[in-house]
């Protein structure tokens, strides 16, 4: 201990004092001490114990003035500027006079010196590692996430936090940004911290959950609060000033750094906005100097093209006045490019088109407006010969008001014309002889909208065929007929040749046609553009067809599905995949020969036919009821499932034969027996071995008393 202040403190004491060096050799002394004033072993025993740091308090005899005194020794560590021991002695007897209140004021005023010296050293290290995290944080890149997390680390380690976590506002809430310290203790401080909104700087200690101290500190924008940052230290690190003002010091570098971050931005984006001015002026400039360039080849290039080009090319004033001409103008015209211009143009129009020529000029001189710009047109024209012919002209202008030059290309169109007067000629002829055959035909294009029809469809439709025109098949069809049709259609515009039926809403009802749709491939292309649909109304025919067809397959006498007909479809329905389980049942009227012989086979016939139309009722719409022969029926119970459904069905059939059949006068009571028989909805059992447990099932029925039923 150096210090002239120490130095003057160990001068003013009047007993023997001194200070030594962390090795325990003295380095300064008062004039009351001497180092040969210590015998050789105390003074070794002293100098072992202050080196290895044992400063408690002792009794050590001094030779003084020749004899022997005792003392008490008391030793205090000073650590700034350097580590030193501080030692002095008290007398055993003290005396109270002025020189040892002296004395022990003047030790009170040292130690508090010295802790006022280890405070400022320790507030100076804290200052010094806060500047190296500024520069360390100056350093980063202008990412504030990972700003964030430095600071969050730095915080841990400057204070001895355990954990440390950093909110940002994100709208009204709390969204964490950056974690730094133990797993645990940040899964229960974050929520917590993200309901806090401390207006300054905060020491809580009420988390129940986290027995310490919490430090809240709020990052500040632009004076507005933007965010918090939380430091957690458990209960055996306290906290002290230098961490209240080390976390207060960071949450400022935070808001710093956001108004930095700010500004940056804000810079950015004005430099970018004038560096993309900067370009779009320079882009700007370059641009019209291409374009001025691109205007000169233009024009160059313009004359070439109106030279070479198949259509006339001529321009004339507003009088009508030629001014030039290219070489096919010139052909057109019948002379030379010198001895036409100067030529009026309404000279080369025949009287029709050249009275509305020089109307439409007439127009232009009162009105300034050119009523035929930017449209096409036929004129009739003749040329120096007196030769007529036909030209398609379009015109254009160009200059101002007061200085405007008209522009007009022609084209001879002569023999198109005669080709389309040609045409509709041809047209006229097929559109009679379709019209005269009794087929309906019309033609429908790629987007599959009727461009023609013949007006025997337009008759079936109960519309002109100029109704039709124009119309989309799903328009004139209808949704569902469209539906039932589209894969023919789509068929056809791929190309294919189709041939099918339709059913069509008509005049006369829903009629059934044959329908064939020829498809059209444009050569060049290979596409479809479109297909002729042929179509003949068979309507009686399926009819016919349908009767016959029914006929073939069902019971003259009841109306049901004959033996044939009833086979084919139990197999059909035993031979589904994953077919459900079915029912069978197999019914016999008893004593049915009793009213045959008592009452004749027509009586018979009779209760045959009412028994029928009692068991329809009794059935769903989409079961099968099979007349077999005499008195026997089959019913096919699709989908039973099991063996209730088929139960409950088979008693309703009992039941409706309770009541007596009445006819001509007689009541008859009419029993039956029924064998019911499963199919358990897997392959492997034919329709006749169903039929044959069926049949099995209603002997049971029959043996157990009649009018009843059995499962097999």
């Amino acid at each position: 201990m150096d210090t002239p202040l120490h130095r003057a403190l160990l001068m003013q004491l009047s007993l023997p004092a001194w200070c030594c060096d962390d090795s325990g050799q003295p380095c300064f002394c008062n004039p009351h001490f001497k180092p040969d004033m210590l015998a050789a072993a105390e003074a070794q025993a002293l100098w072992q114990d202050l080196a290895a740091g044992r400063w408690h308090e002792r009794q050590i005899s001094l030779q003084r003035e020749g004899r022997t005194q005792t003392y008490r020794l008391i030793c205090t560590a000073v650590r700034h500027p350097q580590d030193r021991v501080l030692c002095y002695t008290e007398a055993l007897t003290r005396q109270v006079d002025s020189m040892v209140v002296i004395n022990q004021m003047l030790i009170s005023s040292l130690r508090e010196r010295d802790l006022a010296v280890r405070d400022l050293r320790q507030t100076m290290e804290q200052l010094a590692s806060i500047i190296a995290v500024q520069q360390r944080l100056a350093q980063a890149e202008l990412d504030l996430s990972r700003f964030n997390q430095l600071v969050a680390e730095e915080l841990c380690r400057l204070t001895g936090a355990a954990a440390c976590c950093i909110h940002l506002l994100g709208g009204t809430a709390l969204s964490l940004q950056a974690t730094h310290g133990d797993a645990d203790i940040l899964a229960r401080l974050t929520p917590w911290c993200a309901a806090q909104q401390p207006a300054r700087l905060q020491v809580r200690q009420d988390l129940a959950e986290l027995p310490g101290s919490i430090i809240l500190a709020p990052i500040v924008h632009a004076g507005q609060k933007i965010g918090m940052a939380t430091i957690y230290c458990p209960t055996e690190r306290s906290l002290d000033a230098h961490d209240l003002q080390t976390v207060e010091l960071l949450a400022g570098l935070l808001g710093s750094a956001y108004t930095h971050q700010s500004d940056f931005e804000i810079s950015t984006r004005l430099i970018d906005e004038r560096t993309a001015a900067l370009a779009a002026l320079n882009a700007e400039v370059e641009r019209r100097r291409q374009s001025e360039a691109a205007l000169l080849a233009s024009e160059s290039r313009l004359q070439e093209i109106i030279e070479a080009s198949h259509e006339g090319y001529l321009s004339f004033d507003p009088q009508g006045r030629i001014n030039m001409l290219n070489a096919e103008a010139a052909q057109l015209l019948g002379g030379t490019k010198p001895a036409l211009v100067g030529r009026a143009l309404h000279d080369f129009l025949q009287p029709a088109s050249a009275d509305v020529f020089c109307r439409a000029l007439r127009i232009y001189s009162r009105r300034k407006k050119l009523c035929w710009l930017k449209r096409r047109h036929e004129l009739l024209m003749c040329d120096l010969a007196g030769n007529a012919f036909i030209a398609e002209a379009s015109f254009s202008a160009t200059g101002s008001a007061e200085q405007i030059e008209f522009h007009a290309f022609l084209h001879d169109i002569t023999r198109r014309k005669e080709a389309e007067a040609a045409l509709r000629r041809s047209q006229a002829l097929l559109r009679s002889v379709a019209d005269s055959i009794p087929v309906h035909l019309a033609y429908i294009d790629a987007q599959q909208r009727y461009l023609y029809t013949n007006s025997a469809l337009g008759t079936a439709l109960g519309l002109a065929p100029e109704q039709i025109v124009g119309l989309s098949m799903i328009e004139l069809l209808g949704v569902d007929t469209y539906q039932l049709c589209r894969a023919q259609i789509e068929a056809a515009l791929r190309g294919e040749h189709v041939q099918g039926e339709m059913s069509l809403q008509t005049r006369q009802g829903v009629r059934r046609f044959e329908s064939r749709l020829i498809p059209v491939t444009v050569p060049a292309s290979g596409l479809c553009s479109g297909f002729y649909m042929v179509a003949w109304d068979i309507e009686e025919r399926w009819r016919e067809t349908s009767r016959l067809r029914d006929a073939a397959s069902r019971d003259a006498l009841t109306g049901l599905f004959n033996r044939p007909a009833f086979f084919s479809k139990l197999e059909e329905h035993l031979g589904m995949d994953n077919s459900p389980a079915h029912a069978l049942l197999y019914i016999d009227l008893d004593n049915f020969k009793n009213i045959n012989d008592a009452y004749g086979h027509a009586v018979g016939d009779s209760v045959l036919q009412v028994f029928s139309e009692r068991l329809n009722s009794c059935v769903r719409a989409d079961d099968c009821i099979c007349r077999i022969g005499g008195d026997e029926f089959l019913v096919l119970l699709k989908n039973a499932g099991s063996a209730e459904p088929a139960s409950r069905i088979t008693r309703k059939i009992l039941e409706a034969m309770h009541e007596p059949v009445v006819l001509d006068g007689l009541r008859l009571h009419v029993s039956l027996s029924v064998g019911i028989a499963l199919h358990d909805g897997e392959h492997g059992e034919s329709a006749q071995d169903l039929i044959a447990r069926a049949d099995a099932a209603l002997y049971r029925a029959k043996a157990a008393g009649r009018s009843g039923y059995a499962i097999a």
